[in-house]
């Protein structure tokens, strides 16, 4: 059962959002999700997301307008826990 929703606003984080992923990855507590918001991403920060989609249970979601304040509400909007925890990339 999903309990938190992990919500990662990024935006061309390719520098590092690998890090950021095996944090997420290595947790004991597996019981989240991963909402990913692609806010615009023209580097190869999705395809690096890819490659965690399974270990830190990623779901990506896109959102086109622009800025940290719309892709975190995005992001809350499509989460699917009672929980959300905020991570940055």
């Amino acid at each position: 059962m999903t309990r938190v929703s992990i919500i990662l606003p990024v935006h061309n984080g390719e520098d590092t959002i690998e890090r950021s992923l095996k944090s997420i990855a290595a947790q004991t507590y597996r019981g989240f999700e991963t909402v990913l918001v692609d806010n615009n991403c023209t580097d190869g920060t999705l395809e690096i997301a890819a490659k965690y989609k399974d270990s830190a249970n990623i779901r990506i979601v896109q959102c086109r307008p622009k800025g940290l304040v719309c892709a975190l509400n995005y992001g809350i909007q499509n989460s699917s826990a009672p929980l959300i925890a905020r991570q940055d990339d």
